[in-house]
């Protein structure tokens, strides 16, 4: 069947529809004809060590996969991570705790024998003050007596002078 040009003035849009269809049918023909003969024509490459590969990059992501599953990060669940934590700060809590009593106690023993220092301090300058007061009362004393001891004296020497003088007159 070929193709009739129609020369006619006017164009039918039908028969021009007809054409159309004409060509896409015939041109659809040749190639079912075309593809009847291709397997034989079609070269269809080996995909055996494509394959191969695919399956070793496989095969070694699954072997990576359970290696990730097995390990003992991803064994830890969010539960878990929580309690070691707390169990972290708890003990690290104790620690600083330990710390603290020890410090604050050796504080204490500290403040306890400044204490004491500052009351021996205290003591041996309220005894300086009583031993000073007993030397001075000491001297005071004597002098006292000193005093006394002369004024005793004074007192008896004139008697001694006037006996004297009446012995003397007897004699």
């Amino acid at each position: 069947m070929e193709k009739e040009l129609v020369t006619t003035g006017a164009i039918d849009p039908a028969a021009m529809a007809f054409d159309t269809l004409r060509l896409e049918v015939t041109t659809l023909r040749l190639a079912v004809q075309q593809l009847a003969a291709a397997p034989t024509t079609i070269d269809i490459p080996d995909y055996t060590e494509t394959l191969a590969e695919i399956r070793g990059a496989t095969q070694a992501l699954a072997d990576h996969y359970c290696k990730l599953r097995e390990a003992p990060a991803l064994m830890v669940t969010p539960d878990k991570l929580a309690a070691q934590i707390n169990a972290a700060s708890a003990a690290a809590r104790a620690s600083e705790r330990q710390s603290l009593q020890s410090a604050e106690n050796s504080f204490v023993a500290i403040t306890r024998e400044l204490t004491g220092f500052v009351e021996s301090a205290r003591t041996a300058d309220r005894q300086n003050k009583w031993i000073l007061a007993a030397f001075l009362l000491g001297i005071a004393t004597c002098a006292a007596f000193v005093m006394i001891v002369m004024r005793w004296d004074s007192t008896e020497r004139p008697a001694t002078t006037e006996v004297r003088q009446s012995v003397q007159k007897l004699r």
